[in-house]
């Protein structure tokens, strides 16, 4: 087990130096857009300084460059963002700590003032509430697996997003989960976190929001999983 535990540690170090290379790259990428519009806009070397025979060309190439950077600054951003989520819930090989990351992401980066997070307890077929903010710890205590759209996910293994998060017409007011997606790590689903609602202001989802979903269906569990092997080698004789 000490081996296992090694090697996931080890991947996931990979992992988040492949996110800090992509970041660097984008950066670069960024900074040389950057560099490229400032030259193109410059009075004596660029297009606006050339003789204006095609002027409708020339604001269209510095329009096209505007747009680069953009677009690149926006990626930079949401990347950023990925990699900081990344990073926190690696960080700690506490249960207790990384439960805390993955709430503070919810609410932080995607705005879920109501939210529940469900681990499975191998073998006797129901969901455990193990994290909470907003909802009433009583009502999902312990969700039966297939029962209701939080046991459905963890049933299926398929992610839920409710139909008026695409209409932008979420207030949250029916108590039913608005996102349900499954926690998988090594091969089987674990867990389930669910949205119940998002702040006030939030009346639908974002690409970049759907990104760190997928990115929670997979490290969050992670996270969890390496946070159980742990204690369970900690706990091991030596």
């Amino acid at each position: 087990m000490r081996s296992h535990v090694k090697k996931l540690l080890d991947d996931l170090a990979r992992e988040e130096l492949a996110f800090a290379d992509l970041i660097t790259s984008l950066q670069e990428e960024n900074v040389r857009l950057r560099q490229e519009l400032a030259r193109r806009q410059d009075p004596m070397t660029g297009l606006d300084g050339e003789a204006m025979t095609d002027s409708t060309g020339h604001r269209g190439e510095l329009d096209r460059l505007a747009s680069a950077c953009a677009t690149a600054e926006q990626q930079l951003t949401e990347l950023a963002s990925l990699f900081a989520t990344l990073h926190r819930l690696h960080s700690t090989l506490d249960t207790g700590e990384v439960l805390t990351a993955i709430q503070e992401v919810l609410v932080g980066f995607l705005g879920a003032e109501h939210h529940g997070v469900f681990l499975s307890t191998q073998g006797c077929g129901t969901l455990n509430l193990v994290a909470h903010m907003g909802i009433d710890p009583d009502r999902f205590r312990s969700v039966p697996v297939g029962s209701g759209l939080v046991g459905e996910v963890m049933s299926t293994g398929q992610s839920y997003f409710a139909p008026e998060l695409e209409t932008g017409d979420v207030d949250g007011s029916t108590g039913s989960p608005l996102v349900c997606i499954p926690l998988r790590a090594a091969g089987s689903i674990r867990g389930v976190i669910s949205i119940f609602r998002f702040v006030p202001h939030k009346t639908g989802l974002l690409s970049a929001d759907r990104e760190l979903l997928s990115l929670l269906t997979t490290h969050a569990a992670l996270a969890l999983y390496a946070s159980h092997l742990h204690g369970a080698v900690g706990s091991m004789p030596v």
